[in-house]
């Protein structure tokens, strides 16, 4: 007995052991008893399929953001995520306390366009876009989501697009004048009347860009400005003038010296008075000869003023004339003097092969007061024949007074109007731009708008987007397959120049047509350029592309209409509308 039981412990002891060399290097240390959610505590941690840093990465999980524990593996913990087993490395998160809620903090976008939705995929409800550099506030965090503030709205952004801080710089205009807008884009308007512009070389300091525009801050005034129109850094010094000569004075003359008044020094040079008119829409009067000065008064194109004197003024560049004027009130102030004109029949459009004028029109003259629903007979009676009203905008607004617009115009007294509708375009990828036409169809058809007539796409957003081109040609040929075959394109001579070629934008459109079978009108180019001094001969060309209709003025007055409106002229019958 004495020997068996030797050996039983021997073989027990053996047993155990090998037991052990077997199990120890495949079972936790330790194993949570139950399981319990955690945050992450740094910028970024990986989720993985194994406890290894080396093993494949499924997700990146950002602070703050939510996981549950299930176990621990050695100095990895075990989480559940997307309904499966997988690891995060332990020191990247702390177990969270019953008490614990998250603390918000600022972030802002760092995509050019960013998508708000109603949960955390991209499978739900869009609630709107963010734009660059725009500030959210982040009150919540689910996977590789953040539950974002924006103003009053609320819901979820892809957390990659979000930054911590934005970086500001100074950079300054160098064309002539520029558009100051309140968001990026025409459509939301002038942040006020004293400030619709910029000049050639005012200063402003960047904080962010949407769209192809800069966030900028101009003396204290807020706004964006197409981008193309900046260089970064301060504009050129002016060439300090050479010290003036001394010359030697003559050996005074002691006289009894009689009583004086001292006269005025001008810093300018005076002229023989003469009138003059503003060449260009919406002109500063300065302070003085200098575009940093303060603004005296904010001038519509062909205001009478009265021109008193000149000043050169020397820059690196060149140099810049100045105009001293005064105007009705008896105000003087400066103006840049290629913005004045002296012969007023310049302000006349030639109307050589012009068969017919129009307006267009949008919510923003209905909300002004200047369209309602007495106005289109007004118009009708003024002797213009067509309208071209907006319907939509991207792929949710609609032109809420789209319908009632529409009735006028083809109800009004003593002629109908001939009507066109146009889109505002914001897409930036094919698949956006069809939904745009399809949302613009939708719209079109819902107000019991003929197929018949012309349909616009107003393109003026994401310049400088290589493809944008194409994607007018998607949206055009996606109205095809919708039904129409009235098709025309509108933007300013800038935009059409530099991001949509005419003749390849026509060539596939009409090659898509003719495989579809469908008879195709003649595509329309409707071009965006106010009349100046300088347009007084007409619209011209655009790469040998003829310009069939000419919109010339937002600063139309039509009889018996309130406030001032756009103007068009039409190269092409109004009756083929």
């Amino acid at each position: 007995m004495k020997r068996f039981g030797k050996r039983s412990a021997v073989f027990l002891l053996f047993f155990t052991l090998i037991t052990g060399m077997l199990v120890g290097p495949w079972q936790p240390a330790a194993q949570a008893a139950s399981s319990y959610h955690a945050r992450v505590t740094v910028s970024t941690a990986k989720v993985h399929t194994s406890p290894s840093g080396r093993a494949h990465t499924v997700a990146k999980l950002h602070r703050n953001a939510t996981v549950t524990v299930i176990g621990t593996r050695g100095s990895w913990k075990k989480i559940s995520y997307g309904g499966k087993t997988r690891y995060i490395y332990a020191k990247y998160i702390k177990k969270s306390t019953p008490s614990y809620s998250f603390r918000s903090y600022t972030n802002y976008v760092k995509s050019y366009s960013l998508v708000m939705r109603s949960k955390a995929s991209s499978h739900y409800r869009k609630i709107r876009s963010l734009y660059m550099n725009y500030k959210v506030t982040v009150i919540g965090a689910k996977g590789s989501y953040r539950y974002v503030q924006y103003g009053s709205r609320k819901g979820y952004v892809q957390a990659k697009w979000l930054k911590s801080t934005v970086k500001s710089y100074g950079a300054y205009v160098v064309q002539k004048s520029i558009n100051l807008w309140k968001g990026p884009g025409k459509k939301y308007g002038h942040p006020s009347s004293l400030h619709k512009y910029l000049y050639k070389n005012n200063t402003v300091t960047v904080t962010g860009s949407s769209s192809g525009y800069l966030k900028v801050n101009y003396n204290g005034t807020k706004g964006y400005a197409w981008g193309g129109y900046f260089k970064n850094g301060t504009p050129p010094k002016a060439a300090a003038a050479p010290a003036p000569v001394k010359a030697a004075a003559p050996a005074p003359v002691k006289t009894s010296a009689p009583a004086y008044t001292a006269a005025k020094v001008l810093d300018y040079t005076p002229v023989s008075n003469f009138p003059a008119y503003i060449g260009y829409d919406n002109r500063y009067i300065y302070a003085s000869a200098d575009t940093n000065s303060s603004v005296k008064a904010t001038l519509r194109e062909k205001t009478l003023v009265t021109v008193i004197g000149t000043k050169a003024v020397q820059m690196n560049n060149g140099t810049v004339n100045w105009s001293r004027v005064r105007l009705s009130n008896g105000d003087e102030g400066y103006i840049q003097s290629y913005n004045l004109e002296t012969d007023i029949n310049k302000f006349n459009i030639p109307t050589s092969n012009i068969l017919g004028y129009g307006l267009d029109i949008s919510h923003h003259q209905n909300e002004s007061g200047a369209i309602n629903s007495s106005t289109f007979n007004t118009i009708s009676a003024a002797n213009y024949s067509f309208v071209i009203i907006k319907a939509s905008e991207g792929t949710t607004v609609r032109d809420k007074f789209l319908q009632s617009n529409l009735q006028g115009a083809l109800n009004a007294t003593p002629h109908p109007l001939k009507v066109g509708a146009y889109h505002y375009f914001w897409a930036t990828d094919e698949s956006t731009a069809r939904s745009e036409a399809n949302w613009f169809t939708k719209n079109l058809n819902d107000a019991g708008f003929s197929k018949s007539n012309y349909v616009f796409i107003d393109v003026e957003e994401n310049g400088g987007n290589s493809k944008i081109a194409t994607y007018v040609t998607d949206f055009l040929q996606q109205m095809i397959d919708n039904g129409y075959t009235k098709l025309g394109i509108y933007s300013r001579p800038s935009y059409f120049k530099n991001n949509l070629n005419l003749s390849t934008i026509k060539t596939n459109v009409q090659d898509y047509a003719k495989n579809k079978n469908v008879e195709l009108s003649k595509i329309l180019v409707w071009l965006s350029w106010y009349r100046g001094k300088d347009s007084y001969e007409g619209p011209g060309s655009l790469n040998n592309n003829d310009i069939d209709i000419w919109q010339y003025t937002s600063n139309g007055i039509v009889a018996g209409v309130s406030g001032a409106t756009d103007k068009d002229a039409s190269y092409i019958d109004p009756n083929n509308f």
